[in-house]
C-alpha cells in the first residue's frame, strides 16, 4: 500500500525565495546555484537592476516592519549598504543636595538627643549612616550637616558643664574627678555618635571626632565659675610642685590631657594667670635667696630652678605652650635683673680664690642667657686692676697670666672672646707676648734654613 504524496504548503518566505531563485536560474543550471554565486561575486550596479513592482513593494513593506519593531529610544539611519543604530540616552536629573541634607538631619537629630540623654535607642543605625553618606555626595551639604551636629552637641555639653557649678565648693580631691568624669563621658557619647554619622569625611583637616573634642575645653572656658575654680586648683598644685611638696602629678596630667586642644591655646585664658603665678613665685624665691645665701649658693639655686622648669615644660605639655615666655620670665627674674650684683660680689671672689666650679657655673648660665658681654667686661676689668696692682708691688705678671689662661681653658671652655680679651689685657700691661708652639716651630725652621745657607756660602 503506497502512501499519498506529501503536500507542500508554500509560505510567503518560500514564495519570495522562489522568485529570487527563479531570477538566477537558467536552462543550463536547473538548480540556479551557479548563477546565484556569480551574482554574489559580481553584483550589478543598482541603476542597471530592474526591479519589478512586486519585489519593490515587498522590500518596502519589510523595511516598514523592521522600523516598527525597533525600540522607541533607538533610531535607524538608512544609507546605501550601511545601518547605524544611535542610542538616545535620557537626561537623568541630578539629585538635589538639600533633599539629602534634610533627610539626614531629620533622622540624625533625634538620635543625638537619644545618645546624649542616655535614652533607649529607637533608631536604625544603618538607615542614619546611609542618609548621612548621601548628604556627603555634595561637600557643601556634608559640611553643613557636620556644623548642625556640632551645634546640637554644644547644647548638651554646655548643660553638663553648668551642672558642675553646684560642686565648686567641694574639695579639690572631689571636684577634679567630677570634671574628669564629665569629659570622659562626653567623649564616649561623641564616639557613639561618630559611629553612625559617617566620620569618613573631614571639614578642613579635622574629622567630626576632632571637632567634637574641642567643644569641652571651649565650653569649660565659657563657664566662668567652673573655670576659675579649676584654675585656682591647678595653680596651687603647680606652686606646691615648685616648692618640692608631694603632689599627685598623675591627676594633674590627666586633667590637662582632657583640656588639651587648639581652643585651649587660642583662648589664652590660662596663660596670664599661669605667668602671673610664675613671676610671683620666682620673685619671692630670688629675694629670699639673695638675703639668706651668698652668691655661690644663689647660682646653684638658679641653675637648679631653671632645670626644674625645663623638665616641667617637657613632662607637662600644657607648660610647653608657654615655654618661651615662661623661661624668659624665669631667667629675667633670677639672673638678668641681678647681673651687676652677681658680678660685683661674686666674680672677683671667684677669680681671687680660683674657684673653678663657681666660675664654670657662672659661664654656663651667662652663655645660655646671652650675657657673655657682661662677663667679658668683668674679666677685662679684673685683669687690668689686678695687673696694675702687681706692677706697683713689683710682682711678676707671669703667674697671673698662667692662672688666667688655665681659667679660660677649663672654666670658660676656651671661649674665643674671653681669650682674646685676656691676651689684649696682658699686652696693655706690657707683658711680652709668648710665642705659641706653632710660631716657635716656624721660627726654628727659618733659623735652620738660614744657617744652612750660610754654611754653604
Amino acid at each position: 500500500m503506497s502512501l499519498p504524496p506529501k503536500k507542500h504548503l508554500m509560505t510567503d518566505g518560500d514564495s519570495s525565495s522562489s522568485k529570487k531563485k527563479g531570477k538566477y536560474q537558467d536552462a543550463g543550471d536547473p538548480g540556479g546555484y551557479l548563477g546565484f554565486e556569480s551574482a554574489l561575486a559580481n553584483p550589478p550596479h543598482m541603476s542597471s537592476l530592474k526591479i519589478d513592482g512586486d519585489l519593490s513593494s515587498s522590500k518596502q513593506k519589510n523595511d516598514e516592519d523592521r522600523s516598527l519593531s525597533l525600540p522607541a529610544n533607538i533610531s535607524m539611519k538608512s544609507t546605501p549598504g550601511l545601518r547605524v543604530f544611535k542610542p538616545i540616552i535620557p537626561d537623568i536629573p541630578k539629585p538635589d543636595p538639600k533633599i539629602y541634607l534634610d533627610d539626614a538631619w531629620t533622622k540624625l537629630k533625634p538620635a543625638i538627643r537619644t545618645i546624649f540623654l542616655d535614652e533607649a535607642q529607637d533608631f536604625h543605625c544603618s538607615e542614619i549612616f546611609n542618609a548621612v553618606r548621601k548628604a556627603w555626595w555634595s561637600k557643601s551639604s556634608g559640611e553643613t550637616l557636620y556644623k548642625l551636629i556640632l551645634e546640637e552637641c554644644e547644647i548638651y555639653i554646655s548643660a553638663a558643664i553648668q551642672s558642675l557649678e553646684s560642686h565648686c565648693d567641694d574639695d579639690p580631691s572631689v571636684f577634679l574627678p567630677r570634671i574628669e568624669n564629665c569629659c570622659l563621658e562626653f567623649r564616649r557619647k561623641l564616639q557613639d555618635l561618630c559611629s553612625i554619622a559617617y566620620e569618613g569625611h573631614t571639614v578642613g583637616l579635622k574629622s567630626l571626632s576632632d571637632l567634637g573634642i574641642e567643644l569641652f575645653p571651649k565650653h569649660l572656658c565659657l563657664a566662668s565659675k567652673v573655670r576659675d575654680k579649676l584654675l585656682s586648683i591647678n595653680l596651687d598644685l603647680i606652686r606646691d610642685q615648685r616648692l618640692g611638696k608631694a603632689v599627685d602629678t598623675t591627676q594633674l596630667k590627666n586633667l590637662w590631657v582632657l583640656l588639651h586642644g587648639p581652643w585651649f591655646y587660642k583662648s589664652r585664658f590660662f596663660e596670664k594667670p599661669f605667668m602671673d603665678c610664675a613671676v610671683e613665685f620666682y620673685s619671692a624665691e630670688s629675694l629670699q635667696f639673695k638675703e639668706q645665701s651668698d652668691i655661690p649658693q644663689y647660682l646653684k639655686h638658679v641653675e637648679q630652678m631653671l632645670r626644674k622648669e625645663k623638665e616641667n615644660c617637657r613632662h607637662f605639655y600644657f607648660f610647653s605652650g608657654f615655654k618661651k615666655s615662661l623661661m624668659e620670665a624665669v631667667e629675667r627674674i633670677l639672673l638678668r635683673d641681678h647681673v651687676s650684683v652677681i658680678l660685683e660680689k661674686g666674680f672677683v671672689k671667684f677669680m681671687d680664690e680660683r674657684s673653678h666650679d663657681d666660675l664654670s657655673r657662672m659661664y654656663r648660665l651667662f652663655s645660655k642667657m646671652d650675657l657673655l658681654g657682661q662677663l667679658n667686661d668683668a674679666l677685662n676689668s679684673y685683669i687690668l686692676q689686678t695687673g696694675q696692682k702687681m706692677l706697683k708691688e713689683d710682682s711678676s705678671l707671669a703667674e697671673l697670666k698662667k692662672s688666667i689662661d688655665k681659667i679660660c681653658h677649663t672654666c670658660f671652655s676656651e671661649d674665643a672672646l674671653l681669650e682674646k680679651t685676656a691676651k689684649q689685657c696682658f699686652k696693655d700691661l706690657g707683658l711680652p707676648r709668648e710665642e705659641s708652639e706653632t710660631e716657635s716651630l716656624q721660627i726654628k725652621r727659618i733659623r735652620f734654613d738660614l744657617l744652612g745657607r750660610l754654611h754653604y756660602v
